[in-house]
């Protein structure tokens, strides 16, 4: 399935150069700083229940591919509240368990397969991360929850970096501010803020 095809099944608008030039430029420039840091695994820490993570990290997921850097894989990790399970078809009694699909040229999702779990699959992420480290050049890896469900230091201790995401005109600067504060100083990317 062509990757414009997929975005569209998951209700994402494919972005371009040519049609969305400023968001691309933004997107690439992240990408870049991204590669530069040399930093394989980087999690994404929304600011907020508002902020989304999975569309972003898939955009620029294939922006770094367009930079030269692949292949790359978008780490669902939001075992509770999978964004992008409908990617699958799941069966009846399937047992969770997390699963690396194709979405793009040289990019990859990885997202749970069967019911959402009463709790994060630390053990499975963390296997995950461990096969992604050898076999991607970069892990865009979703935190959504995990501060909020006091999970944040375990996270941390999987990632390399983390990039804080933030609605701009939406988040507010006191909760921007606490996450920006349990947040590494040497793991810190800076903030993202999202349109």
């Amino acid at each position: 399935m062509a990757h414009n095809e997929t975005l569209q099944r998951l209700g994402m608008p494919a972005l371009s150069p040519e049609l969305h030039p400023g968001a691309y430029a933004e997107l690439f420039r992240v990408g870049r700083r991204i590669r530069d840091s040399g930093k394989q695994v980087v999690g994404l820490l929304p600011v907020g229940e508002t902020v989304s993570v999975v569309p972003l990290a898939i955009h620029l997921a294939i922006a770094l591919t367009h930079s030269g850097v692949r292949p790359i894989n978008v780490l669902d990790a939001n075992t509770t509240n999978p964004a992008l399970s409908t990617l699958l078809e799941v069966r009846d009694g399937a047992v969770p368990r997390l699963v690396q699909t194709p979405i793009a040229e040289d990019v990859s999702v990885t997202t749970l397969a069967g019911p959402p779990s009463p709790v994060p699959m630390n053990s499975e992420l963390q296997k995950n991360i461990a096969l992604g480290r050898k076999s991607c050049a970069h892990i865009l890896m979703d935190l959504t929850g995990f501060y909020r469900l006091g999970h944040g230091e375990g996270a941390a201790e999987w990632v390399d970096a983390i990039l804080i995401v933030a609605r701009a005109n939406d988040s507010r600067e006191e909760e921007l501010l606490r996450i920006h504060s349990l947040v590494p100083p040497e793991q810190n990317l800076g903030v993202l803020l999202t349109g």
